[in-house]
């Protein structure tokens, strides 16, 4: 009896760190997921931050362009501001219309092979766009680069490559490293544009896409990966184009992106215009960027 109870109690702290350390493994990337999910978020970001660097200075890099396609008189205002509007927000409709392509495609053919298209597109059109001598020339590098949609197929080989379980917290490190690039993108920009112009800005955008292939290659490819089930009902696809909730948040993205594209064609000019350097610009947009993150941690905690 005494030696039954000795072991009852030699197997209970067994037993209960099996317990209380089964969640934690279960909840916890592995070191395999951690590697993956830490590459891709880099991928994301390098690809985000082409994107984002050119936000502060490329209207008003642009209103020194002439139009370009037979434009050889003086444009009128208007005529500037909507090309001006269409080089900042070309990528975003491109992008718009290929994530889903894209997305089915990597179902067929495989994430790397569409990752690596869609950044060695995005690499071209930031070429393009570096040696690019009017507004409407940038407009269609702009379009080229956004035509290298490969948000959605990152996100689906970090859905690949991790479990159930800790998906979450994989997809979070992808949020994490675009808020990230977003504000430090708008704080360098205007340095980047002091130090070597637009045109090294996109000679650069162009370089860290390709430094993104390396990432993508390196990355080995899990069994879920190499498993992974296309989308080939016609009814699932028509589910995902008729959910209503679905074509709200569109919406909602869409405004918010117009909305922003907007802001920052007339901002940087109105600070050139205020006669402030672009170091004073950086000055000021760390400042918002400071005051906004303030503002919106506590309610994102709050929320969740």
């Amino acid at each position: 009896m005494y030696s039954s109870a000795l072991g009852k109690l030699k197997e209970t702290p067994n037993r209960t760190m099996t317990q209380s350390a089964a969640p934690q493994t279960r909840t916890e990337l592995n070191p395999i997921e951690r590697s993956i999910s830490i590459r891709l978020a880099l991928v994301f970001a390098l690809r985000m931050f082409g994107l984002f660097v050119v936000l502060p200075v490329l209207a008003p890099y642009a209103l020194g362009l002439p139009l370009g396609f037979g434009f050889t008189d003086s444009p009128t205002p208007e005529q500037t501001g909507l090309a001006v509007g269409l080089a900042m927000g070309a990528y975003g409709l491109t992008q718009a219309f290929l994530y889903i392509p894209y997305g089915l495609a990597s179902d067929k053919w495989g994430r790397k092979p569409l990752i690596t298209l869609g950044l060695i597109i995005f690499a071209i059109g930031s070429f393009w766009a570096a040696s690019a001598d009017s507004i409407y020339g940038l407009a269609m590098a702009r379009a080229l680069q956004g035509m290298g949609a490969i948000s959605s197929v990152v996100v689906a080989m970090v859905a690949d490559t991790t479990r159930t379980e800790v998906r979450t917290r994989a997809m979070a490190m992808i949020g994490m490293s675009i808020a990230f690039t977003f504000a430090v993108s708008l704080i360098i920009g205007p340095i980047l544009f002091d130090w070597v112009g637009m045109h090294g800005i996109f000679i650069l955008i162009g370089v860290l896409a390709l430094l993104a292939l390396l990432l993508i290659w390196s990355i080995p490819l899990a069994p879920l990966d190499a498993h992974h089930t296309p989308i080939s009902s016609k009814k699932a696809m028509q589910q995902v184009l008729t959910d209503k909730r679905q074509w709200l948040l569109n919406f909602g993205v869409f405004v918010l992106h117009a909305v922003q594209m907007a802001m920052w064609v007339v901002i940087p000019s109105r600070l050139l215009a205020l006669q402030l350097t672009h170091q004073q610009s950086t000055l000021l947009y760390l400042i918002v960027i400071l005051i906004s993150m303030a503002a919106m941690i506590p309610l994102i905690i709050r929320a969740e």
